[in-house]
């Protein structure tokens, strides 16, 4: 019979709904059923397309043995991770704080007013290999949650106080100094594979806001190493298993040193966030296999990850048929019979294929190191992968979580946004304004943002999550490079209106910092407020890039007092740990740089300000604002554009540094050159 998660509407939780575990979505009835019948809370969180949660089910979940124990002395909550990021933060720094690292599946005992006091990730259901088996560990913490309750309640209570310094307090410093560069730079440096790019061994994760980062000190002092850390572990990516050859679309991670074998699983945050860096090297480098990597990576957006209604997916499973992998690997003869063997020689001299195969008898495609391939020859090979996608395309998929999240859809924006007016691609930049018009609507309940919704979800929003400073702020942030891409004032309108709400909702004047969940929403034990970065950038670093966005826009003085006010709040913590704060930086970078516009006078839809909108994007200034206004009072409302004025009564450009501005031009020329 079903469990209470039948009425839920994530993937990852009806993917537990027929488990003879009682499971129970976090909501008032589960905690107050704990509360009453003064159980322990066993919560256990991940999400749809995670490998391991996939194992601990099958091995524990649905194991009625297992059940059987978790029922009679536990209320079981099941919480998807993408849908309740809040939850995940306090709970997972719980976990790394008893064992000293965190993961998927996460295993977390709780009191019944919610407190941990043991915790974990996967859990076998037996022991073995020095790990603890899943049912003894219930047993045991069972009994001593009956037995031993005080000393239980004591632990739980010394967590949360640590969790509660963490997470919540900041400790204010001065402004971190021009040294903070030079730590960082000489940390990823030390971090390095000059071998195989990436940092660190094993697992190797794709690190695009450090990435991000070292073209930003690039930017700014020349410093040629930066820039070949990124291009080495760029190109070096793109040849290895954690690209899709086929299909395009980076996998979440490497389990080896060199990119070879992937876990298959497919994000959106990373494939966003990735095609936005690689397209940033193209502008540097002029190495056109970054900018086809890039495009790439956006049409298996388009094909595969984006719904009727215009909007985003969140993720693509490992698993297909149930076995890892399998969707994605090929035998020697599926190639040479979808091929034909002319073709398949040709093939097999740009990439690794064996009858042995590198993963569990198949082959992960792999790019040959040692070939530098031509525009004909990569042209030649592409038409052949087309080939083996149309092929795979008869095979049984993996699952796609056809959540529809905010902050992920709005990083994808970005990118088709930023891709579009680089690469000449209308239809990019099309779906970009599609996408974030559908998600202004779609993600929105009583005008204020949702965490996330559904495909075909028009309706029954009220029990959505709500939004969180990531989602608002992500959403601007894509909002702005819409408005940078296109120069529609309609745009900077909507960013501005929803930086209100996110101020709002979010920003604490008596802690001078964001939180991560509304002033209006529910309690947990704690307001979490995470200011690290990770893979993707935390909600916090982009709200205050945002601020001194919208204030060097704007000339708005209230949002140069947050950004003031935040930036010494969170000073201590970025000075710390400099690497972990790496969208901080870049952000930092800009804070203390003079002032760069490119302010453009004239229709949106006229050829030239369309032309002026793309040389302004083309070369890598990210700290360089771009605003357009028309020629009338109501286009030229912001302090920079109000005593600018169209020549010739034709769109006009002013490049303008610390507020002072080079003779305008109607020349595309001599835009170009004054921006050189």
């Amino acid at each position: 019979m079903p469990n209470q998660l039948q009425f839920e509407t994530s993937a990852y939780l009806l993917q537990h709904k027929d488990n003879p575990v009682d499971w129970y979505p976090w909501n008032d009835e589960a905690l107050n059923k704990a509360k009453l019948e003064n159980k322990p809370i066993f919560l256990s969180v991940g999400y749809s397309s995670c490998h391991w949660c996939h194992v601990m089910e099958e091995e524990s979940f649905e194991d009625l043995e297992v059940a059987k124990l978790l029922n009679k002395n536990f209320v079981s909550i099941k919480v998807d991770r993408e849908e309740r990021p809040d939850i995940d933060s306090i709970y997972m720094a719980s976990v790394q704080i008893i064992t000293g690292q965190g993961g998927w599946p996460m295993s977390v005992f709780l009191t019944p007013e919610g407190k941990p006091f043991y915790g974990g990730t996967y859990f076998p259901k037996n022991s073995r290999h020095g790990m603890p088996g899943f049912l003894d560990l219930i047993k045991y913490l069972s009994d001593i949650y009956s037995n031993k309750n005080e000393d239980v309640l004591k632990s739980s209570e010394k967590l949360t106080a640590m969790l509660k310094i963490q997470l919540e307090e900041k400790i204010k410093s001065e402004k971190p100094n021009s040294k903070i560069f030079n730590e960082a730079l000489e940390s990823l440096k030390s971090e390095h594979d000059d071998i195989h790019g990436g940092f660190g061994s094993f697992p190797k994760f794709p690190q695009p806001l450090l990435h991000n980062l070292l073209l930003n000190i690039w930017n700014e002092n020349s410093d040629e190493e930066s820039l070949k850390i990124v291009t080495k572990s760029l190109l070096s990516m793109a040849k290895g298993g954690i690209y899709d050859q086929v299909g395009g679309g980076f996998h979440r991670y490497s389990t080896d040193s060199e990119w070879k074998v992937p876990h298959f699983e497919k994000m959106l945050y990373d494939n966003s966030l990735l095609s936005y860096l690689y397209l940033d090297c193209w502008k540097i480098t002029k190495n056109i296999r970054f900018k086809e990597i890039s495009e790439n990576v956006l049409e298996y957006l388009n094909k595969e990850m984006l719904s009727k209604e215009g909007s985003f997916f969140s993720s693509q499973d490992a698993d297909s048929e149930g076995i890892e992998g399998k969707f994605f690997v090929w035998s020697k003869e599926e190639i040479f019979k979808t091929l034909g063997k002319k073709d398949a020689d040709k093939f097999t001299e740009v990439f690794l294929i064996s009858e042995e195969g590198n993963f569990e008898g198949m082959n992960i495609i792999l790019e040959r190191n040692d070939l530098n391939l031509s525009f004909n020859e990569r042209k030649e090979i592409n038409h052949l992968l087309k080939k083996l996608y149309q092929q795979r395309l008869k095979r049984i998929p993996p699952e796609t979580d056809k959540k529809i999240i905010t902050s992920w859809n709005s990083l994808a924006i970005k990118s088709f946004a930023y891709a579009g007016i680089l690469l000449d691609r209308e239809d990019f930049i099309d779906t970009a304004v599609k996408a974030a018009n559908n998600l202004l609507e779609s993600n929105t309940y009583n005008e204020n943002l949702l965490r996330s919704s559904y495909e075909h979800q028009n309706s029954n929003k009220k029990n959505n999550p709500p939004g969180f400073l990531e989602d608002y702020s992500f959403l601007i942030d894509a909002l702005l490079e819409i408005y940078q891409v296109t120069g529609e004032k309609i745009w900077l309108e909507k960013a501005l209106t929803q930086t209100e709400k996110m101020i709002n909702n979010f920003w604490d004047e008596s802690q001078n910092s964001f939180f991560d969940t509304s002033k209006f929403s529910n309690t947990l034990i704690l307001r979490p407020s995470v200011l690290q970065d990770n893979v993707v950038p935390s909600g916090s670093s982009v709200a205050w890039r945002i601020l001194i966005k919208l204030f060097s826009i704007t000339n708005d003085k209230k949002y140069k007092l947050i950004v003031d006010k935040f930036i010494s709040t969170a000073s201590n913590q970025i000075t710390h740990f400099p690497t972990s704060h790496a969208y901080w930086l870049s952000s930092l970078n800009m804070y203390y740089s003079t002032p760069l516009h490119l302010c453009i006078i004239g229709n949106p839809k006229d050829k030239k300000t369309q032309e002026f909108l793309k040389i302004g994007n083309q070369s890598y200034k990210p700290n360089r604002i771009i605003i357009t206004a028309s020629n009338d009072t109501e286009g030229k409302n912001l302090d920079i554009t109000n005593e600018k004025i169209m020549l010739n009564n034709l769109p006009t450009a002013y490049v303008c540094e610390n507020f002072s501005c080079k003779k305008p031009t109607n020349l595309s020329e001599e835009l170009n050159v004054q921006l050189s």
